[in-house]
This record gives structure tokens, sequence and C-alpha cells, in this order.
């Protein structure tokens, strides 16, 4: 790899790391990932910018949250299956039966 070029996939494989590169470009940096010197760079670039991440903590969520996005989501109505559901799935597999009797004759 020549020094320009060798400057500036250092230069993307900062911007990779630091998720500023965007689409067709990413795209098409993520295809050089398999090169040993990119893949090199990016690692570089991972080491040096890892000072700079803030420590994570894992944090509980308060005992309610779930209970409150299952109310936002209105996933319990959801999970009840009115008798019209399961009917209608009941013919339906009642039709494809009957189908598939017909058609094998």
């Amino acid at each position: 790899m020549k020094s320009g070029n060798r400057e500036l996939v250092d230069r993307v494989a900062g911007e990779y790391v630091l998720g500023t590169l965007r689409g067709r470009a990413r795209q098409h940096f993520e295809r050089w990932l398999v090169s040993p010197q990119v893949k090199a760079m990016v690692t570089s670039w991972e080491a040096r910018l890892v000072a700079f991440e803030p420590p994570s903590q894992r944090v509980a969520p308060p005992d309610d949250a779930w209970q409150e996005i299952e109310r936002r989501l209105e996933l319990r109505k959801a999970g009840r299956k009115p008798f019209w559901r399961w009917l209608g799935i009941g013919v339906s597999l009642l039709f494809l039966g009957a189908t598939t009797t017909v058609l094998l004759r």
C-alpha cells in the first residue's frame, strides 16, 4: 500500500471506529476489512479510542419498568386470543387439509 493510500485508509478506519462513516462509504470500507493491514488499522484505532470510553456499569431497571412497557405497547391485550381468531385458524387448517386431500387424489 502506498503511503498516501495508507494515510487515507487510516483516516477512514478512524471514522469507521468512531461510527461517523455512513452509507455506501461504510459498506465499501467493510469489504476492505478482509485485508490484514486494514484490520490492523481498525484494531489500532479501537485500542487508541478505548481510553475515551466511559466505564459501563450494569444498572437494574425499576421493578415496574416492564409493566409500564407492556401497558404502553398494549401487550397484555395482544396476548389474549379471542374466540374468532381461533375459529379462523381452525377453519384455515380444515381448508388446507381438504385442499391437500383433493390435490393428492
